[in-house]
């Protein structure tokens, strides 16, 4: 039986990082980082495509994954089997070889990601390199000390990961022709629906999880097409298989309602970063950056120094010269009783506090007492936010 996510207050604050910098900022704002293993590069990009530096880090051995925690900067590199720290800010190593993982060298790890303190990797098979001895490792971020470097075994060539509260997401592999996504207990490993979903034509390389809905990356399948699915994260139930079409898809981020993919769109064509609308799939630059050998990891991430928590949309809304003194008020208060709700686990009262805000919203503006680009503004936000949190629509 499956049980309701947890919704911490972490989780809240990592949600309007996201969100606030998407709806506030317009994403004109903000940075792209790519693992190029090819050319032994992370590249750092703004959001609009344009290069802040292509070999932001350089001379590293097959970087392969990316993962991000305030000014930190994880890379995981395959040639050499280690977890390197980097200034996210400058590219300077902090600590080159943090982690060295258990079964490295090499070339074994797939994909890292973070939830909270814990460093979770993966390793798409042990020493002999064999189907089946796949495995995930949770580490301590901040120490590098070795939390459970077992935490899931058996896994088939698993190439990505995506962490939901307590859920793992994790696809797996075989023979490169089919594949599944399996779901696991983040903090103990302990299966709880393997598979989640199975059949899959082609090789699936990533995942992302916003909300119930879990966008799964796969690659070319021998020539056959490759793309991005959409499933439902809770029961697996197919939502469209062929969200975006493409060749292959290795790299795959979200950041408020846009999904960054990491890849080959047609086949023969260069390697691109392309941005689509995570709602409707639709293309909105498929070649925001170009002229890439083979990207394989994406950390998109709003500028630094944009809204981090609940306090600074109240700070916000406090603001809006739309608002009268009665409207902010009414606002805040809503707004902190969800914040309340949310920091005590109460995530049902939190979606029923959130809801009655947009209600109030929704009142404001057909009256008169607030404009609509601000209704607009703010409804998208709570709207988009209330979804990540499962609240039912």
């Amino acid at each position: 039986m499956k049980t309701k996510q947890t919704i911490t207050k972490t989780l809240w604050n990592s949600l309007l990082i996201i969100f606030l910098a998407t709806l506030l900022a317009g994403q004109a704002h903000g940075q792209i980082y790519v693992a190029n293993p090819n050319d032994g590069t992370v590249g750092k990009y703004h959001l609009d495509g344009t290069p802040v530096n292509a070999s932001f880090i350089s001379g590293l051995a097959s970087p392969f994954g990316l993962a991000l925690s305030g000014s930190n900067l994880y890379v995981a590199t395959q040639g050499n089997g280690t977890i390197g720290v980097y200034d996210a800010t400058s590219g300077a190593a902090i600590n080159a070889n943090f982690i060295r993982v258990q079964n490295a060298p090499p070339p074994n790890i797939t994909a890292i990601a973070l939830s909270g303190n814990n460093l979770y990797v993966v390793e798409s098979c042990g020493i002999p390199c064999d189907a089946g001895n796949g495995s995930i490792g949770v580490y301590n971020a901040t120490t590098g000390a070795a939390i459970n470097p077992s935490l899931v075994t058996g896994l088939f060539y698993p190439q990505g990961i995506a962490i939901s509260g307590n859920n793992l997401y994790v696809p797996s592999q075989e023979n490169l022709a089919f594949g599944y996504i399996n779901e696991y207990d983040a903090t103990t490993g302990a299966p709880v629906d393997v598979p989640l979903i199975s059949g899959l034509l082609h090789t699936p390389e990533n995942l992302v999880v916003s909300g119930n809905v879990l966008y799964e990356a796969n690659a070319d399948g021998g020539g056959t097409g490759g793309g991005i699915g959409t499933y439902n994260a809770t029961t697996g139930a197919v939502i469209n298989a062929s969200f975006i079409t493409g060749v292959g898809f290795s790299g795959l981020a979200l950041l408020g309602n846009h999904l960054y993919l990491a890849g080959t769109p047609t086949i023969g064509s260069p390697s691109t970063i392309g941005v689509y609308d995570a709602t409707t799939g639709a293309t909105i630059n498929a070649s925001l950056i170009s002229g890439l050998t083979n990207p394989v990891a994406l950390v998109v991430v709003p500028e630094p120094g944009l809204p981090q928590s609940i306090s600074d949309l109240i700070s916000i809304i406090n603001s809006q010269s739309t608002l009268n003194g009665g409207q902010q008020k009414s606002f805040v208060a809503k707004l902190q009783a969800a914040q309340s709700s949310i920091a005590s686990n109460k995530s049902n009262a939190a979606c029923g506090q959130l809801g009655a805000f947009v209600k109030q919203l929704n009142a404001f503006q057909r009256t008169g007492g607030l404009d609509q680009t601000t209704a607009n503004t703010l409804i998208s936000f709570v709207t988009t936010l209330e979804q990540s949190l499962g609240c039912p629509p």
